[in-house]
Order: C-alpha cells, then sequence, then structure tokens
C-alpha cells in the first residue's frame, strides 16, 4: 500500500559534510558566483560576500553567505548527478539537516505521482526538467512540498500537518494556482495496538479508501514519506473501527464470550502477544499463550497434528511463525473456524483481523 523510500536524504545530515573540500573561492554576490569571478579575500572584510567550497571536480558543493560583520546568514549545499549536472541544492541549519530542498528533473517521485493523479494525457503540460521544492522548517519533519515547471510555473502543492505528538495527521494536494484540493489523506495512530489507520479522499472529497496498517513505523512514516499506491477499502478495518468505537464508549460487546484463543508464538514477540491476550479479553475471550518450548511445530511435531490436538480444545488460533508454508498448513488442517495470523517473510495485519473477528460456533 505504501513505499517508503522516497526522502530518507532529505531528513538525514547533508551529504556534503563526508565529501573532501578541495578549495574554497569568495565571492561579493550571487551574479559574481554565478559568472565565476572571485575577489580576493582579504576584500571581503567589511562586505557582505559568500564563500564556496569546491570538491576535487570544480563542482561548488557548499555556498555560505556572510554579512559584513562576519555573522554566518544562510548556508546551501548542493548534490550533482554523475554528468555534473545540478540534481538537489537546499539550505541547511546548524546541524547540517534540511531546512528547504530544491530537487531539479521530472523523475522526482512525488512530482510523478502528483502528475499522474491530477492530469491525463491529454493534458498539454511539459514536465521535463521540473522542480520539487521542500519545505522543512525545523530539519526533521516535511510541512509543504511544491512543484512547478522550468520556466517557473507552480502547478501543485503538498501540505503536510503533524499531531502534538508529532505524527502526521493530514496530508492535502493542492492544484497551483488555484488552491484547490485535489486529494487529501487523514492518519491516526493507535499507539496501545501499533496500527495507523489511513482514509483517503478523492477531488469531490469522496472517500476513496479506508485502510489500516500493523506495526507500521510510525517515527519513520514521514521521515520517508511516499506517493500513495494502491489504496483498497479493506471490510476487516471498517470493522476494527466500529469495534474500537464500541470499546471507547464502554459498551457490553463480548463477541467472544465462552470462547478461547490458542496462540502459537514460535517467533516471540512481547507486543503481539500483549495485543492479543489484552484484546481477546476486552471482548470476553480467553487466550492460551504457546510459546516455543511448549511446541516444536515442524520440527518436533507435524503442523498438520498440532492443529488437529489445539483445534480439538480451543475456538481460535493465532500463530506467530518463521515459516510462511507453516501458516498455510496449520490453516489446512485446523478445524477452528477462524485464525488470525502474522509472519515472516509475509506479513499480516494480525492485530486487525484479531478484533475483526465476529466468532460463529462451529461446534
Amino acid at each position: 500500500m505504501k513505499k517508503y523510500v522516497i526522502l530518507i536524504a532529505i531528513l538525514q545530515t547533508a551529504l556534503v559534510h563526508t565529501q573532501d573540500i578541495s578549495f574554497i573561492r569568495y565571492y561579493a554576490n550571487d551574479k559574481d558566483f554565478i559568472a565565476n569571478v572571485p575577489m580576493k579575500a582579504s576584500n571581503r572584510r567589511g562586505y557582505d560576500h559568500l564563500a564556496a567550497y569546491f570538491n576535487d571536480r570544480n563542482l561548488a558543493v557548499k555556498v555560505e553567505y556572510y554579512l559584513s560583520n562576519g555573522s554566518l546568514n544562510k548556508r546551501e549545499v548542493m548534490e550533482y548527478n554523475k554528468e555534473k549536472e545540478l540534481a538537489r541544492k537546499g539550505e541547511v541549519n546548524s546541524k547540517g539537516e534540511y531546512i528547504k530542498l530544491l530537487v531539479y528533473g521530472n523523475k522526482e517521485p512525488w512530482s510523478e505521482e502528483y502528475q499522474k493523479w491530477n492530469y491525463s494525457d491529454r493534458d498539454r503540460i511539459n514536465f521535463t526538467d521540473q522542480r520539487s521544492t521542500f519545505f522543512i522548517p525545523r530539519g526533521d519533519r516535511v510541512t509543504q512540498i511544491i512543484f512547478q515547471t522550468v520556466d517557473g510555473l507552480q502547478y501543485g502543492k503538498i501540505e503536510l500537518d503533524y499531531d502534538y505528538l508529532n505524527f502526521l495527521s493530514e496530508e492535502r494536494w493542492r492544484e497551483l494556482p488555484s488552491g484547490k484540493i485535489v486529494r487529501r489523506f487523514n492518519y491516526k495512530f493507535d499507539l496501545l495496538s501499533d496500527v495507523t489507520q489511513i482514509w483517503e479522499y478523492g477531488k469531490n472529497k469522496e472517500l476513496i479508501s479506508e485502510v489500516a496498517l500493523d506495526m507500521v513505523p510510525a517515527d519513520q512514516l514521514y521521515r520517508t514519506p511516499p506517493p500513495r499506491t494502491g489504496n483498497i477499502l479493506d471490510e476487516y478495518d471498517i470493522i476494527a473501527k466500529e469495534i474500537k468505537e464500541k470499546l471507547k464508549n464502554r459498551e457490553d460487546y463480548k463477541p467472544f464470550k465462552d470462547h478461547s484463543l490458542a496462540m502459537i508464538f514460535a517467533k516471540p514477540s512481547a507486543r503481539t502477544r500483549v495485543s492479543f491476550e489484552s484484546g481477546f479479553f476486552r471482548l470476553g475471550g480467553h487466550a492460551l499463550y504457546l510459546g516455543p518450548n511448549d511446541i516444536g511445530i515442524g520440527k518436533r511435531e507435524a503442523v498438520k497434528d498440532i492443529a488437529r490436538v489445539i483445534s480439538g480444545y480451543n475456538d481460535m488460533i493465532m500463530a506467530r511463525l518463521f515459516e510462511h508454508k507453516h501458516i498455510l498448513e496449520l490453516a489446512k488442517s485446523n478445524a477452528c473456524l477462524a485464525m488470525a495470523v502474522s509472519c515472516t517473510p509475509v506479513p499480516v495485519k494480525s492485530q486487525t483481523v484479531m478484533s475483526s473477528f465476529d466468532f460463529l460456533p462451529n461446534k
């Protein structure tokens, strides 16, 4: 549903600090810098000026702007591609973190996703060599992205809002220059169950999808913000939301009353165990923990034998295993009506699935 691959370098220390500086030149202003008309080092005293730092390829990788009193006013860093073309240029703070970054080129992923969403192939807009500007005021969270064509026409903007815990709360895609919202996302983080809910709305404010992501690294969600692809409306997410509302309102909701859940943990996890035991208890049931020392699934005992024995004494089975094939075999051999699973390398939204089953006895 989400590809967490896009802006990680933006929020890390600027790469220029790891590059070797070969020489420094001083310039009176940006015009002289672009024309490469340097000034003598002794002439900069008492005047506004800039210091440009060059690497061994004769490319400026850092520029510092100084006031006449000698105090540093602004620092910018530059990065280049293999063809020595400027790829990124950004302003950094005293820690070397980007607070504003300009990315050149029409292959920038956020701009590509925005163009796919808001424009059709029939729209005659040239996005070649377009530019994306990322605003990161505090150096750790992107708050705004503005897209513009090579001739300076701003055609789109994305705004990112955060709550008091610094989690992303809303994301708005706007068309420029009109400012009309063409896409919107709302986010809700559940710290207790470690689940993130996402609602997506379209150009006409219609709800497009609602999804819940289990075990999402919340502190990473918008340190590496991705374009959205493939949002799917999930029935389990809707049911989970209804259950949470019932529990929040302290309704007497016990769908698992007088039922038991066997939890097989070949791969231990305190967070998963606590969430399942607590959740199943709050929904009226009893959860039985079976750790790696209790069951040697796929080693000491055959999977089908374990499934047959456990399902004879319990109404549901939850399993957290190392091998996905064991999950499939357990599901095939188990006589229980429902089974929630979580394993590697194929992850499943286990907490959401567990809380979503409205159990119907099969005995």
